[in-house]
Protein backbone atom coordinates (compact mmCIF):
# COMPACT_ATOMS: atom_id res chain seq x y z
CA UNK A 1 0.00 0.00 0.00
CA UNK A 2 2.86 2.25 0.78
CA UNK A 3 4.77 1.71 -2.39
CA UNK A 4 1.20 2.14 -4.23
CA UNK A 5 0.56 5.28 -2.36
CA UNK A 6 4.47 6.97 -3.14
CA UNK A 7 4.59 6.22 -6.41
CA UNK A 8 1.56 8.03 -7.18
CA UNK A 9 3.14 10.76 -5.07
CA UNK A 10 6.23 10.76 -7.41
CA UNK A 11 4.19 10.81 -10.35
CA UNK A 12 1.51 13.78 -9.41
CA UNK A 13 4.76 15.51 -8.67
CA UNK A 14 7.30 14.91 -11.70
CA UNK A 15 3.84 16.04 -13.90
CA UNK A 16 3.68 19.22 -12.21
CA UNK A 17 7.82 19.81 -12.67
CA UNK A 18 7.16 18.60 -16.51
CA UNK A 19 4.29 20.83 -16.94
CA UNK A 20 5.95 23.65 -15.68
CA UNK A 21 8.23 23.24 -18.70
CA UNK A 22 5.61 22.60 -21.24
CA UNK A 23 3.64 25.14 -20.50
CA UNK A 24 6.25 27.92 -19.07
CA UNK A 25 4.15 28.99 -15.95
CA UNK A 26 4.50 27.73 -12.41
CA UNK A 27 1.08 28.59 -11.60
CA UNK A 28 -1.36 27.06 -14.39
CA UNK A 29 -4.55 25.84 -13.73
CA UNK A 30 -2.46 21.92 -14.51
CA UNK A 31 0.45 22.57 -12.24
CA UNK A 32 -2.15 23.53 -9.30
CA UNK A 33 -4.23 20.74 -10.12
CA UNK A 34 -1.76 18.45 -9.08
CA UNK A 35 -0.24 20.06 -6.39
CA UNK A 36 -3.64 19.73 -5.00
CA UNK A 37 -3.96 16.35 -5.56
CA UNK A 38 -0.45 15.05 -4.27
CA UNK A 39 -1.47 16.72 -0.86
CA UNK A 40 -4.78 14.87 -0.79
CA UNK A 41 -3.18 11.51 -1.71
CA UNK A 42 -0.19 12.18 0.64
CA UNK A 43 -3.09 13.00 3.29
CA UNK A 44 -5.20 9.92 2.72
CA UNK A 45 -5.07 6.99 5.09
CA UNK A 46 -6.43 4.21 2.23
CA UNK A 47 -4.94 1.40 -0.18
CA UNK A 48 -5.25 4.02 -3.61
CA UNK A 49 -4.86 0.33 -5.36
CA UNK A 50 -8.06 -0.49 -4.05
CA UNK A 51 -10.16 2.08 -5.40
CA UNK A 52 -12.63 2.87 -8.38
CA UNK A 53 -11.76 5.57 -10.15
CA UNK A 54 -15.00 7.45 -8.48
CA UNK A 55 -13.83 6.75 -5.03
CA UNK A 56 -10.33 8.32 -5.91
CA UNK A 57 -11.90 11.17 -7.29
CA UNK A 58 -13.74 11.83 -3.65
CA UNK A 59 -10.05 12.16 -2.40
CA UNK A 60 -9.82 15.98 -1.64
CA UNK A 61 -8.11 18.06 -4.38
CA UNK A 62 -7.99 15.41 -6.84
CA UNK A 63 -10.47 15.91 -9.97
CA UNK A 64 -11.36 13.57 -12.61
CA UNK A 65 -8.94 14.01 -15.11
CA UNK A 66 -5.99 13.47 -12.27
CA UNK A 67 -8.20 10.72 -10.76
CA UNK A 68 -8.05 8.64 -13.95
CA UNK A 69 -4.19 9.31 -14.22
CA UNK A 70 -3.71 7.69 -10.49
CA UNK A 71 -6.34 4.72 -11.63
CA UNK A 72 -3.99 4.16 -15.17
CA UNK A 73 -1.28 4.01 -13.00
CA UNK A 74 -2.40 1.42 -10.40
CA UNK A 75 -3.68 -0.97 -13.22
CA UNK A 76 -1.31 -0.31 -16.22
CA UNK A 77 2.12 1.11 -14.13
CA UNK A 78 2.61 3.82 -16.54
CA UNK A 79 1.07 6.87 -17.31
CA UNK A 80 0.91 7.68 -21.17
CA UNK A 81 0.44 11.53 -20.61
CA UNK A 82 3.56 11.49 -18.43
CA UNK A 83 5.69 9.21 -20.61
CA UNK A 84 4.40 11.89 -23.15
CA UNK A 85 6.28 14.86 -21.43
CA UNK A 86 9.40 12.62 -20.75
CA UNK A 87 9.99 12.44 -24.07
CA UNK A 88 9.60 16.13 -24.96
CA UNK A 89 11.41 17.04 -21.74
CA UNK A 90 14.21 14.84 -21.04
CA UNK A 91 16.05 14.73 -17.66
CA UNK A 92 19.04 17.29 -19.50
CA UNK A 93 16.29 19.73 -19.81
CA UNK A 94 14.18 19.17 -16.42
CA UNK A 95 18.02 19.72 -14.84
CA UNK A 96 18.14 23.31 -15.60
CA UNK A 97 15.46 23.98 -13.35
CA UNK A 98 18.11 23.58 -10.67
CA UNK A 99 19.91 26.93 -11.63
CA UNK A 100 18.89 29.97 -9.54
CA UNK A 101 17.08 32.42 -11.46
CA UNK A 102 16.41 30.58 -14.84
CA UNK A 103 12.24 29.80 -14.97
CA UNK A 104 10.60 27.59 -17.58
CA UNK A 105 10.22 30.47 -19.95
CA UNK A 106 14.07 31.33 -20.23
CA UNK A 107 14.42 27.49 -20.83
CA UNK A 108 12.31 27.59 -23.59
CA UNK A 109 14.07 30.41 -25.28
CA UNK A 110 17.13 28.62 -24.75
CA UNK A 111 16.15 25.16 -25.79
CA UNK A 112 14.09 26.60 -29.03
CA UNK A 113 16.47 29.03 -30.52
CA UNK A 114 20.38 28.36 -29.06
CA UNK A 115 19.23 24.45 -28.88
CA UNK A 116 20.30 24.19 -24.93
CA UNK A 117 19.04 20.66 -23.75
CA UNK A 118 21.41 20.46 -20.78
CA UNK A 119 23.35 21.91 -18.11
CA UNK A 120 26.38 21.29 -20.10
CA UNK A 121 24.72 23.07 -22.96
CA UNK A 122 24.29 25.93 -21.25
CA UNK A 123 27.71 26.77 -20.49
CA UNK A 124 28.92 26.35 -23.74
CA UNK A 125 26.14 28.55 -25.04
CA UNK A 126 27.54 31.25 -21.68
CA UNK A 127 31.16 30.60 -22.67
CA UNK A 128 30.57 31.82 -26.43
CA UNK A 129 28.96 34.54 -25.30
CA UNK A 130 25.83 33.74 -27.51
CA UNK A 131 23.64 34.06 -24.57
CA UNK A 132 23.34 37.75 -24.45
CA UNK A 133 22.09 38.55 -28.26
CA UNK A 134 18.96 35.91 -27.29
CA UNK A 135 16.09 38.42 -26.33
CA UNK A 136 15.38 38.69 -22.83
CA UNK A 137 18.62 37.81 -21.77
CA UNK A 138 21.59 41.04 -22.55
CA UNK A 139 25.32 40.73 -21.56
CA UNK A 140 24.44 41.49 -17.50
CA UNK A 141 22.10 38.37 -17.43
CA UNK A 142 24.90 36.38 -19.09
CA UNK A 143 27.48 37.49 -16.22
CA UNK A 144 25.28 36.51 -13.64
CA UNK A 145 23.99 33.49 -15.37
CA UNK A 146 28.04 32.72 -15.80
CA UNK A 147 28.58 33.29 -12.08
CA UNK A 148 25.70 31.05 -10.82
CA UNK A 149 27.30 28.43 -12.78
CA UNK A 150 30.75 28.54 -11.33
CA UNK A 151 29.19 28.72 -8.21
CA UNK A 152 27.33 25.65 -8.76
CA UNK A 153 29.92 24.15 -10.00
CA UNK A 154 32.45 24.92 -6.77
CA UNK A 155 29.75 23.67 -4.70
CA UNK A 156 29.65 20.30 -6.83
CA UNK A 157 25.36 20.84 -7.15
CA UNK A 158 24.74 21.24 -10.86
CA UNK A 159 24.92 17.82 -10.78
CA UNK A 160 23.96 16.34 -7.30
CA UNK A 161 20.71 16.06 -6.05
CA UNK A 162 19.05 18.41 -3.54
CA UNK A 163 18.78 16.37 0.06
CA UNK A 164 15.10 17.29 -0.17
CA UNK A 165 14.31 14.36 -2.92
CA UNK A 166 17.38 12.05 -2.28
CA UNK A 167 15.90 11.45 1.44
CA UNK A 168 12.22 10.64 0.70
CA UNK A 169 13.83 8.18 -2.22
CA UNK A 170 16.01 6.56 -0.03
CA UNK A 171 13.33 5.89 2.50
CA UNK A 172 11.30 4.20 0.17
CA UNK A 173 13.94 2.23 -1.15
CA UNK A 174 15.07 1.55 2.51
CA UNK A 175 11.46 0.45 3.42
CA UNK A 176 10.95 -1.78 0.10
CA UNK A 177 14.04 -3.50 0.66
CA UNK A 178 13.55 -4.48 4.01
CA UNK A 179 10.54 -6.57 3.02
CA UNK A 180 12.69 -9.25 1.01
CA UNK A 181 12.82 -12.31 2.71
CA UNK A 182 16.83 -13.09 4.49
CA UNK A 183 17.26 -8.85 4.54
CA UNK A 184 18.12 -8.34 8.09
CA UNK A 185 19.36 -4.37 7.81
CA UNK A 186 19.10 -1.86 5.07
CA UNK A 187 20.45 1.74 5.62
CA UNK A 188 21.44 4.74 2.92
CA UNK A 189 24.97 5.75 3.90
CA UNK A 190 27.36 8.08 2.39
CA UNK A 191 26.41 11.86 2.07
CA UNK A 192 23.14 11.11 2.40
CA UNK A 193 23.65 9.74 6.11
CA UNK A 194 26.01 12.72 6.61
CA UNK A 195 22.70 15.11 5.76
CA UNK A 196 24.31 16.75 3.52
CA UNK A 197 22.72 19.83 1.52
CA UNK A 198 23.05 17.51 -1.97
CA UNK A 199 23.42 14.38 -2.48
CA UNK A 200 25.80 12.74 -5.48
CA UNK A 201 24.96 9.32 -5.22
CA UNK A 202 22.18 7.52 -2.92
CA UNK A 203 24.56 4.58 -1.16
CA UNK A 204 22.14 2.12 0.20
CA UNK A 205 23.77 -0.78 1.95
CA UNK A 206 22.03 -4.00 2.81
CA UNK A 207 23.04 -7.25 4.95
CA UNK A 208 21.27 -10.53 3.51
CA UNK A 209 21.85 -14.09 3.59
CA UNK A 210 21.44 -14.24 -0.93
CA UNK A 211 22.41 -11.16 -2.92
CA UNK A 212 20.08 -12.09 -6.04
CA UNK A 213 16.51 -11.58 -4.33
CA UNK A 214 17.86 -8.26 -3.58
CA UNK A 215 19.19 -7.28 -6.42
CA UNK A 216 16.18 -8.42 -8.28
CA UNK A 217 13.52 -6.55 -6.37
CA UNK A 218 15.97 -2.96 -6.34
CA UNK A 219 15.77 -2.94 -10.02
CA UNK A 220 12.05 -4.35 -10.67
CA UNK A 221 11.26 -0.85 -8.36
CA UNK A 222 8.96 1.45 -10.65
CA UNK A 223 11.85 4.61 -9.55
CA UNK A 224 14.09 2.77 -11.51
CA UNK A 225 15.16 4.19 -15.25
CA UNK A 226 17.76 2.28 -16.36
CA UNK A 227 19.74 -0.13 -15.08
CA UNK A 228 23.64 1.13 -15.06
CA UNK A 229 25.29 -2.26 -14.30
CA UNK A 230 24.75 -5.12 -11.85
CA UNK A 231 26.87 -7.36 -10.42
CA UNK A 232 27.58 -10.02 -7.41
CA UNK A 233 27.34 -8.21 -4.56
CA UNK A 234 26.53 -4.31 -6.46
CA UNK A 235 23.68 -2.63 -8.66
CA UNK A 236 23.81 0.51 -10.14
CA UNK A 237 20.51 2.23 -11.06
CA UNK A 238 19.31 5.54 -12.49
CA UNK A 239 15.87 6.70 -11.31
CA UNK A 240 13.80 8.70 -14.10
CA UNK A 241 14.50 11.98 -12.27
CA UNK A 242 18.47 11.00 -13.07
CA UNK A 243 19.28 10.37 -9.53
CA UNK A 244 22.11 7.43 -9.31
CA UNK A 245 21.48 4.93 -6.34
CA UNK A 246 24.44 2.83 -5.64
CA UNK A 247 22.83 -0.66 -3.63
CA UNK A 248 25.65 -3.03 -1.79
CA UNK A 249 24.53 -6.24 -0.48
CA UNK A 250 26.77 -7.51 2.61
CA UNK A 251 27.57 -10.45 4.66
CA UNK A 252 26.47 -10.26 8.20
CA UNK A 253 29.94 -10.13 9.43
CA UNK A 254 30.30 -7.17 7.02
CA UNK A 255 27.52 -4.76 7.52
CA UNK A 256 29.93 -3.17 10.63
CA UNK A 257 32.60 -2.09 7.79
CA UNK A 258 30.50 -1.55 5.18
CA UNK A 259 28.29 1.26 6.87
CA UNK A 260 31.47 3.02 8.15
CA UNK A 261 33.37 3.19 5.03
CA UNK A 262 30.50 3.82 2.64
CA UNK A 263 29.22 6.68 5.28
CA UNK A 264 32.47 8.56 6.08
CA UNK A 265 33.88 10.57 2.56
CA UNK A 266 36.96 9.78 0.79
CA UNK A 267 38.89 12.49 2.62
CA UNK A 268 37.74 11.58 6.07
CA UNK A 269 38.41 7.62 5.48
CA UNK A 270 41.71 7.77 3.63
CA UNK A 271 43.95 8.25 6.33
CA UNK A 272 42.42 5.95 8.97
CA UNK A 273 42.58 3.41 6.78
CA UNK A 274 46.32 3.52 6.66
CA UNK A 275 47.57 -0.02 8.41
CA UNK A 276 50.33 2.27 10.33
CA UNK A 277 48.16 5.11 11.93
CA UNK A 278 48.33 4.89 15.57
CA UNK A 279 46.07 7.36 16.31
CA UNK A 280 43.18 4.81 15.59
CA UNK A 281 41.24 4.36 18.49
CA UNK A 282 39.66 0.90 20.07
CA UNK A 283 36.15 0.73 21.46
CA UNK A 284 35.32 -0.71 24.42
CA UNK A 285 32.03 -2.00 23.80
CA UNK A 286 33.31 -4.00 20.63
CA UNK A 287 37.40 -4.43 20.70
CA UNK A 288 37.65 -3.16 16.90
CA UNK A 289 39.57 -0.44 15.82
CA UNK A 290 38.10 1.83 13.53
CA UNK A 291 41.32 2.21 11.48
CA UNK A 292 41.51 -1.40 10.73
CA UNK A 293 37.70 -1.50 10.22
CA UNK A 294 37.86 0.82 7.01
CA UNK A 295 41.68 -0.40 5.83
CA UNK A 296 39.45 -4.11 5.63
CA UNK A 297 36.37 -1.85 4.10
CA UNK A 298 38.76 -0.72 1.38
CA UNK A 299 39.91 -4.23 0.27
CA UNK A 300 36.44 -5.59 0.60
CA UNK A 301 34.84 -2.76 -1.11
CA UNK A 302 37.45 -1.71 -3.34
CA UNK A 303 34.40 0.95 -5.50
CA UNK A 304 33.21 3.34 -3.76
CA UNK A 305 31.78 7.55 -4.63
CA UNK A 306 32.07 10.11 -2.63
Amino acid sequence: MADTKQDVLDMLRELAELVILDEGDPQSFRVRAYESASYGVEAFAGDLAKLSVKEIEKIPGVGKSTAAKILELVEKGKVQKLEDLRAKHPAGVVALMRIPGLGPKAIRRLRDELGVASIDDLKTVVAEHRLRDLRGFGKKSEEKLAATIARMEERGSASRTPISVALPLAERVVAHLSEVRGVTHVSYAGSLRRFCETIGDVDVIVAAEEAAPVMETFVGMNVVDRVLGSGESKTSVVTRRGTQIDLRVVGHHQLGAARLYFTGSKGSNAPTARPTDRRARRTASTGSCRGSAIASARRAFPSRSS
